[in-house]
């Protein structure tokens, strides 16, 4: 029996999830397991309207799209790079996107797939550029029920 049949990978594009894409997709061809590449929207994207100088309900509703669409295609696009590494060692995956608070989707995810292990990158600097929202690790890694791997971004 393999170590690994099932692998999260929760990615968004930092230099640690990058590192995690990289984990994953080696652990993947390895093992032969499935990989679940899982891209989370955060939530709070959608309070991002609330500025006030989107007075009228036309631009607000404009400014919605705009950033969806933008959010959106960064996800296409991560989900785009982790297909190009998967084939590329002929690793099976299934790629996910999904909106909400990123710690409980990532923790609902991996029961809903199975996973036999969760792989992320780990916490961004300061000066990375990306969404800032941090996961509450403590809590995370206690409701977490399998081993989570952490890939440190590369210098």
């Amino acid at each position: 029996m393999a170590m690994f049949s099932r692998i999260l990978l929760a990615t968004h594009g930092t230099a640690g999830a990058l590192a995690a894409e990289d984990l994953a997709v080696e652990l993947a061809s390895r093992f032969g397991a499935s990989l679940h590449c899982l891209h989370v929207i955060h939530e709070d994207w959608q309070w991002m309207t609330g500025d006030d100088w989107l007075n009228t309900s036309a631009s607000r509703n404009q400014f919605a799209r705009h950033v969806e669409n933008e959010l959106n295609g960064e996800a296409e696009a991560i989900m785009k790079r982790v297909s190009e590494k998967a084939s590329g060692k002929s690793v099976s995956l299934t790629t996910l996107k999904k909106v909400g608070n990123p710690a409980a989707v990532i923790l609902l995810t991996a029961q809903e797939i199975g996973a036999d292990v969760v792989v992320m990158g780990s916490r961004q600097n300061r000066q990375d550029t990306g969404f800032r929202a941090r996961i509450g690790w403590p809590e995370f890694l206690g409701k977490c029920r399998v081993p989570v791997l952490l890939a440190p971004p590369v210098s």
